[in-house]
């Protein structure tokens, strides 16, 4: 039963990446944009979402760092067609006496552009402690903004 389940599992999982990578399709380079991750009793995690910009509210996580992941991280989209992208980082910090933590900052910025195919976005939040984080995303052949970049919610 469990073999079967997880095969069941596996082969949806497969059918989703495949559907994923039909069409026209770009890249995004996406970056750690926080540089202290971890200390006595404090963390930091941040995550990338995407959506079609038809519903932006409904937006699907396609990377989460951390402590122990990596820097960088590719990931394609489809392109020709507007999306959402969005970045959130949480700063915590924790009592060990108390066994709590709190969120002593949160911050999520929100975009629309429109992805070209073959190209490739570098794409990072910077979060400074305390301060506001903002969102910049970079055509990597020309560094510049994609022509129809739209801020949507910056917090």
């Amino acid at each position: 039963m469990r073999k079967t389940i997880f095969l069941i599992i596996l082969i949806f999982s497969s059918s989703l990446v495949y559907a994923a990578t039909k069409g026209p399709m770009a890249t995004v380079v996406l970056k750690k944009g926080y540089t202290k991750g971890a200390g006595f009793g404090s963390g930091t995690a941040q995550f990338y979402r995407i959506a079609l910009a038809t519903n932006c509210s409904k937006r699907k996580k396609i990377k989460r760092f951390s402590l122990i992941t990596g820097k960088t991280s590719e990931k394609k989209i489809p392109a020709s067609k507007k999306v959402c992208l969005s970045a959130d980082t949480n700063i915590y910090t924790g009592s060990i006496t108390t066994k709590s933590g709190q969120t002593t900052r949160k911050c999520i910025n929100i975009v629309s552009f429109t992805p070209v195919e073959n190209e490739k976005y570098i794409v990072k939040q910077t979060a400074i402690p305390y301060q506001n984080c903002t969102m910049e995303i970079l055509i990597e052949s020309t560094g510049e903004a994609p022509a129809d970049l739209e801020v949507i919610d910056p917090e």
